[in-house]
């Protein structure tokens, strides 16, 4: 018998809460887990596509990518995107973050977040990068309209 058998739960909005129902699937929020699981998945989606260490690092639920230039760390940033995304997962560069190590070297950006190429503002999981400038664009400044993955490979951005 699990700790979650029987497991019931509400869901909250500004208006008011749902009838309680039975969660049947999932993992508590914080569960010791998730990290376990998020790296097993990882580790077989990734088999066909990673360099290993010391270049990838997977930890808990986050990954590292080192690489020796600026050039290189987008290539295998795009690298690990592209195949996460075509197996089902989303990667959110808003969350992304780049550390510049090393003698004479300036931050490339002063923001933790990867810049739009159109309006400036963060990008997020829903972005595109363009293949001519290799700047990441939010899905609404794109102008794609349905599905971005027929796009991926092809698409400029209106700087370009």
């Amino acid at each position: 018998m699990s700790m979650y058998t029987g497991a019931k739960t509400v869901v909250r909005t500004v208006y008011d809460n749902s009838s309680r129902f039975e969660v049947k699937v999932g993992m508590d929020q914080g569960s010791a887990l998730s990290p376990l699981l998020f790296v097993i998945v990882t580790e077989a989606i990734s088999t066909e596509f990673r360099v290993a260490l010391p270049w990838e690092l997977l930890y808990a639920d986050d990954l590292v990518v080192i690489a020796e230039t600026q050039e290189d760390l987008i290539k295998r940033l795009n690298e690990w995107k592209n195949n996460v995304e075509n197996r089902g997962m989303r990667v959110n560069m808003n969350k992304t973050k780049v550390m510049i190590s090393g003698e004479r070297q300036k931050p490339v950006q002063k923001a933790a977040r990867w810049p739009c190429g159109v309006c400036g503002r963060g990008v997020g999981s829903n972005s595109i990068q363009c293949t001519s400038c290799h700047k990441w664009v939010h899905k609404k400044c794109s102008g794609i309209k349905g599905s971005m993955y027929k796009v991926m490979r092809s698409f400029i951005c209106r700087g370009c």
